[in-house]
């Protein structure tokens, strides 16, 4: 039993092949030897912290899926568009304004998600179509010109108090109104300006 740690003679008593006792116990003092160089050992996992581990890895893959629903949309909302304005030589208003009302709505649905993963999934678009809608539309006429430049800046000054809202600890309740029924006018907006894009409502004998 000479060179036997502790350890190892505590394994023996209570059984153990000698054999099995020097490898435990080897392995027991060096445990001790960590333990004692870095602190405290660490605790193990309960069921409580278990359990906290499994909902927040859930609530992460939801988010990340819902992220990803988000930026698939949102992109090919931003494909479609670009597609629609250089379909022609040069800009056409129809397609303007579908593009800047695309975007103005993605503006408005990135303030309604909770974590910016999921805010961000709809706001680079929709920054991305006023920046590509300003710059195309500089080939226009100059009423055309003069337009994107305001869309430009009334989205800039948009986005800016969208964010404060959103930073705000208490924001006010006709402010949130307000952007709801923005939200819900871009979005009814769309179809009608669709339909001008495709030239359904000279089909329909509109002028």
């Amino acid at each position: 039993m000479e060179g036997m740690s502790l350890e190892s003679l505590s394994f023996v008593e209570a059984g153990f092949d000698p054999g099995e006792a020097l490898q435990v116990g080897s392995a027991a003092s060096a445990e001790s030897f960590q333990v004692s160089q870095n602190g405290a050992k660490k605790q193990p996992s309960t069921p409580a912290t278990t359990a906290a581990d499994g909902v927040w890895a859930r609530v992460r893959a939801a988010t990340l899926a819902r992220s990803g629903l988000y930026t698939g949309l949102a992109g090919s909302a931003v494909l479609g568009c670009v597609a629609v304005l250089v379909s022609s030589v040069h800009v056409q208003w129809p397609g303007l304004a579908l593009t800047l009302a695309c975007a103005t709505t993605l503006g408005l649905y990135s303030r309604r998600p909770v974590t910016t993963v999921e805010r961000l999934a709809l706001g680079i678009p929709a920054v991305s179509l006023i920046a590509v809608s300003c710059v195309l539309a500089q080939q226009g006429n100059q009423p055309m010109r003069l337009a994107a430049l305001v869309a430009l800046l009334a989205a800039t000054v948009s986005f800016a108090a969208i964010g404060i809202a959103h930073r705000a600890s208490q924001p006010g309740t006709r402010w949130q109104t307000l952007l709801a029924y923005m939200a819900y006018l871009s979005t009814a907006a769309l179809i009608p300006l669709a339909l001008w894009v495709v030239g359904g409502y000279g089909r329909l004998g509109i002028a």
